[in-house]
């Protein structure tokens, strides 16, 4: 039987950041700032709508004191023509910010793809090589689940926010011990959120990380499918698809015991502070410091925002994962890219001399020391493949010489446009056609 060793710290992660200090407000800022207008338009009809849902429980006050004192039909007619108005107006917002979530989704999408194909096309060859390139552009799926978490941030989350302050504030103006009530209430959410937030974040990242480790994995067994077919490679296949599924549950539990957490004490919240409005409003109506129409209306306002406040547990994992996926696509960022443009070669017949020209692959040099010209033929003998590699790449501008001087046309390759460069070279790689001659054959026409 076999014996196989893996660890996680062995796992090579290209581009990825430091997640023992992680700064969230980078990565969010990295990822999100472009498209910050259309963060305060939604913000704008949040605040608006928070208003308005006030518009109910104000006008069941005013109802009961116009029953109470008035008998009169008309004044009930009034204020359900000014409710029918406000309400209407409310549904109108609430259907532009979802207009204005949708503009975003699609503006999101299209600036990410343009920055990931730059990113990518315009990498340092020496370091992008060294990654696994599909597993690494996998994290382009978090634009994704960024498209699905941010509009329920923008929308659904901060709105009940809003309507939970906005409602704090109005039971605050009835009596001061509901203010007192309210500002507990706040308090405690702030603590529930900043005690475990960080945790939450830094366990999400690894989670994440391992849900990438697991894919990557995956497409390898795809990829070299015929390795794993003998008896020890599915043995091996079973042990590291094990192995990886530990991995995943070891950070999903930790994450989860921070959410369930935060979770349960917003719960509790809940429960008490309903329990304690019945006791604080009844308190004052026999005191006769609050109305009948008050107590109704912090009744309406009230327990409408402290089954929001439960529902508040939930949506902190929203966060979380509006977060790990930027942490994720702030790696495409992260890669080095080609210095930016400088001269270009106008005429068409290209010099190349190689002056002593050194480089050096997993510690061994090659030395290059020849000129070649455009519109002649020439051949290279060698048996060393590398050597192929590395004369292409330092032709093609994928590779530095570490010592001697490279020149086209008595410019230096460090002050050269390299993609101007490429457009007077053609190299006929055997991997970058097998793609394209397989899915596409001219000669049958299919």
């Amino acid at each position: 039987m076999p014996q196989f060793e893996l660890s996680p710290k062995k796992l090579f992660r290209p581009f990825s950041n430091d997640l023992s200090n992680p700064n969230i407000k980078y990565f969010l800022k990295k990822i999100l700032s472009e498209e910050k207008n259309f963060y305060s338009t939604t913000i704008i009809y949040g605040i608006a709508i928070a208003i308005l849902s006030l518009a109910l429980p104000i006008s069941v006050q005013l109802l009961i004191n116009s029953v109470a004192f008035t008998a009169m039909f008309q004044p009930i007619l009034i204020l359900g023509c000014v409710l029918l108005l406000l309400l209407t107006f409310s549904s109108i917002l609430n259907a532009l910010q979802i207009y204005v979530a949708e503009i975003f989704q699609r503006r999101f999408f299209a600036r990410m793809t343009a920055d990931i194909t730059l990113s990518v096309i315009n990498a340092k060859h020496e370091n992008f090589e060294q990654a696994n390139q599909t597993e690494f552009i996998n994290r382009f799926f978090d634009v994704i689940n960024i498209q699905k978490t941010m509009p329920k941030v923008l929308i659904k989350t901060f709105t009940l926010i809003l309507q939970t302050f906005a409602g704090l504030i109005l039971v605050a103006f009835y009596h001061p011990l509901l203010l007192v009530f309210s500002l507990i209430i706040i308090v405690n959410i702030l603590i529930i959120w900043l005690v475990f937030s960080k945790n939450g974040f830094i366990t999400k990242f690894y989670a994440s990380r391992r849900k990438y480790d697991m894919a990557s994995w995956l497409e390898d067994i795809a990829r070299n499918n015929i390795l794993f077919k003998s008896e020890i490679g599915q043995k091996y296949a079973v042990f590291k698809t094990d192995f990886l599924t530990e991995q995943y549950f070891f950070e999903r539990k930790k994450h989860f015991k921070y959410v369930f957490l935060q979770i349960c004490l917003m719960l509790t919240l809940y429960t008490i502070a309903s329990a304690s409005l019945l006791i604080i409003g009844g308190y004052l109506v026999i005191k006769g410091q609050l109305s009948i129409g008050q107590l109704v209306a912090s009744e309406l306002v009230l327990s409408t925002t402290l089954y929001g406040i439960s529902e508040l547990g939930r949506d902190f994992e929203i966060f979380y994962d509006l977060a790990s996926s930027a942490e994720k696509l702030s790696q495409f960022y992260n890669i080095d890219q080609e210095d930016s443009a400088r001269e270009k070669i106008d005429n068409h017949k290209i010099l190349i001399k190689f002056n002593n020209v050194v480089d050096n692959y997993f510690g061994r040099d090659f030395n290059f020391n020849f000129n070649l010209e455009s519109q002649k033929n020439y051949l290279i003998s060698t048996t060393n493949l590398t050597y192929q590699k590395i004369l292409l790449e330092l032709i093609y501008g994928l590779r530095k010489p570490i010592r001697g001087s490279l020149q086209f046309n008595d410019i230096d390759i460090e002050n050269i446009d390299l993609a101007n460069l490429r457009s007077h070279i053609a190299i006929n790689h055997r991997r970058a056609c097998l793609q394209i001659c397989c899915t596409y054959n001219p000669c049958k026409n299919r």
